[in-house]
């Protein structure tokens, strides 16, 4: 292992040790994005063998997903390849998190935006992943933890959070990021405030919000919230982006402004900070979710951020 030094952050280089072959569980999602993935898959296990790599591969079902599979698999591996959405991603951290499992993480994206994977900035080609994975460099990175939860790059409430996992999979299939979109203008008669009391960096906030968003990540719903320089994957702090209910029609074309600007400084419908923990208190229960997924409904829910937790190989 060749450690070096750049920005600040520290890269780990995969190097082959003579006569080693690399034990990897490799965990498929078939369902995940276009489903038209099982036709790559057999280049990418032949690209992997060809590297040296002991692959064993399971398949994620219906009631059994990639946390089970980590959950259930008692043969001990060097590296663990996660081939799927962000869903599927967030199933096996929260797994290996939960089970203090220090292995690092090849993730090949198969879902529809990827945005985990986009912030990364992996290839998008499966193939090309496992050809370069023997020189990678690995990259520790932050996980949210929310209650008894965990997230690779959001939680969230509010105005079109339930759209990604409301949107029917045969939609995405065909249309992609757009699905997201239709089902989105969709829901905009149906956004509520929510009276909430926050309370991070030792101040106590009470309003009404329409959104909520505690990220590390560029991208969010396939749309990009942030600019690469505003942001750190394993700074210890998370983005905070929460926006209140405007006092008049005019102050939601102000909020449009922000997020298309990506400038969150000079509105005063949104707070953006950027905290390593956070409390929020609500009247009522509230749905929230956590990297694209339904993650059920709260009144009470804690965030802390679990500083360079996830080791991501990265090209």
């Amino acid at each position: 292992m060749i450690v070096y030094y750049r920005h600040n952050l520290i890269y780990k280089v995969l190097v082959k040790e003579d006569g080693k072959l690399y034990k990897t569980l490799m965990i498929v999602n078939l369902e995940s994005g276009r489903g038209n993935f099982e036709k790559k898959l057999s280049f990418i296990v032949m690209e992997l063998k060809y590297k040296e790599f002991d692959v064993t591969i399971k398949y994620t079902q219906k009631d059994f997903g990639a946390d089970k599979i980590i959950e259930n698999y008692k043969t001990e591996y060097d590296l663990l390849i996660v081939c799927g959405g962000d869903g599927t991603l967030n199933q096996a951290t929260s797994a290996l998190t939960r089970r203090k499992k220090n292995v690092s993480i090849a993730y090949i994206p198969t879902g529809t935006t990827n945005d985990f994977a986009n912030t990364l900035g992996l290839p998008k080609n499966g193939v090309m992943i496992a050809r370069n994975l023997i020189n990678s460099k690995a990259l520790k990175t932050d996980t949210g933890k929310f209650n008894n939860k965990y997230f690779n790059y959001v939680a969230a409430f509010g105005a079109f959070t339930e759209v990604s996992y409301q949107t029917q999979r045969e939609k995405k299939r065909k249309l992609g990021w757009l699905a997201y979109i239709i089902t989105g203008i969709k829901e905009l008669g149906k956004i509520k405030p929510y009276k909430l009391k926050i309370t991070f960096n030792d101040e106590v906030i009470e309003d009404e919000f329409l959104y909520g968003g505690i990220t590390n990540s560029l991208r969010i719903g396939g749309f990009k919230w942030f600019k690469p320089k505003d942001i750190s994957l394993n700074d210890g702090k998370f983005e905070v982006i929460l926006i209140k209910k405007p006092k008049n029609f005019f102050g939601y074309f102000g909020i449009l402004k922000s997020i298309i600007l990506k400038d969150y400084s000079k509105d005063p419908n949104i707070i953006f900070s950027q905290d390593s923990n956070l409390k929020i208190d609500s009247e009522e229960q509230i749905e929230w979710t956590l990297d694209g997924e339904d993650a059920g409904y709260y009144n009470k829910i804690e965030i802390n951020n679990l500083n360079k937790n996830i080791e991501f190989l990265i090209m």
